[in-house]
C-alpha cells in the first residue's frame, strides 16, 4: 500500500520535472540507470545511508512524501515558521528543504533550500539521490532560474523608467530655456524696430 501511494505521490510530484526542457542524447552518454528508479524504490528504501544515525521516519517514504503534500497545502509565513523552529540535523534540513519547495516560498529562501540540499543530498540513499535530483532539484533549481532572470528584468526596467524619468526633466529644462532666449530675442527684435523708426 505504502508502494502505491509514493508512486502516485512520486508520478504527480514528477510533473515538475516535465516542465524542464529535455536534451536529445545519444543512449551511449548518457547515466541512466538500467532499472527505472521506480521499481527501485520499495518499502525496504531508506532516504539516508548508513552514516547518518537512525531517524524513526528514515524508511518511512510515505512520512516524507506526506510532509511534502502537507507543506504544498501549508502558507508560507507557517512554514516559515515551522522552518525556524527545526534544527540542524539531516532529517531536520530534509523537513526544511520539502517545506521550501512550494511555489510561493520566497527566492531568498528557496536558494538557502537549495544551499541546504546541497548539503544533505551526499547522506541520502542512491535511490533517494536519485528521485531527489528528479523531483526536487532539477525543478528547484529551474524556478530559481526564473525568478533570477525575472528580477534582472526588473532591475533593467526601473532603470529604464528613471532614465526617462530623468530624460523628461532634462528636456523641459531645455524648453523652458529655449523659450526664454526666443523671449528674448524677441525684445531685441521690438527694440531694433523701434529705434530704426
Amino acid at each position: 500500500m505504502k508502494t502505491m501511494w509514493l508512486m502516485v505521490a512520486l508520478t504527480g510530484l514528477s510533473g515538475c520535472a516535465a516542465l524542464t526542457p529535455t536534451h536529445e542524447e545519444n543512449e551511449a552518454e548518457t547515466n541512466l540507470p538500467s532499472t527505472p528508479i521506480l521499481s527501485v524504490i520499495n518499502d525496504d528504501v531508506c532516504v539516508f545511508n548508513n552514516t547518518v544515525e537512525a531517524v524513526k521516519e528514515n524508511c518511512d517514504l510515505a512520512y516524507w512524501v506526506g510532509l511534502w503534500v502537507q507543506a504544498d497545502n501549508t502558507a508560507w509565513p507557517l512554514r516559515k515558521n515551522q522552518i525556524t523552529a527545526l534544527g540542524e540535523t539531516p532529517a531536520d534540513k530534509l523537513q526544511k528543504i520539502l517545506l521550501s519547495m512550494p511555489v510561493d516560498t520566497p527566492y531568498q529562501d528557496r536558494l538557502r533550500a537549495k544551499h541546504w540540499l546541497d548539503e544533505v543530498t551526499p547522506l541520502f540513499t542512491p535511490e533517494i539521490q536519485q528521485a531527489v535530483a528528479t523531483l526536487v532539484a532539477s525543478p528547484n533549481d529551474q524556478m530559481l532560474e526564473y525568478e533570477s532572470a525575472i528580477s534582472m528584468l526588473s532591475k533593467v526596467n526601473t532603470q529604464r523608467a528613471l532614465n526617462i524619468e530623468s530624460l523628461k526633466v532634462e528636456l523641459e529644462a531645455q524648453r523652458k530655456k529655449l523659450e526664454e532666449l526666443l523671449q528674448i530675442e524677441a525684445t531685441l527684435m521690438d527694440k531694433n524696430r523701434s529705434t530704426q523708426q
